[in-house]
């Protein structure tokens, strides 16, 4: 499965809250990898599950393509 990079600089309350997503500010770090387990497409945002982090859906805007 591919890998993306946090590169969220600063996360806001209104990307957390759209759609439901984890808080990444205490999880992930800016600069490392994570694997992708599936990606939930939605008209207006797209969430990223990560194996890392088993159940939680984080804002598809904090991630680059690794």
């Amino acid at each position: 499965m591919k890998k993306i990079k946090f590169i969220a600089v600063s996360v806001s309350e209104a990307q957390i809250n759209w759609g439901g997503n984890t808080n990444p500010k205490n999880l992930l770090k800016f600069g490392e990898s994570y694997e992708i387990d599936r990606i939930e497409v939605h008209s207006q945002s797209m969430g990223v599950f990560l194996k890392e982090f088993p159940g939680m859906k984080f804002n598809a805007v904090w991630f680059d393509i690794d």
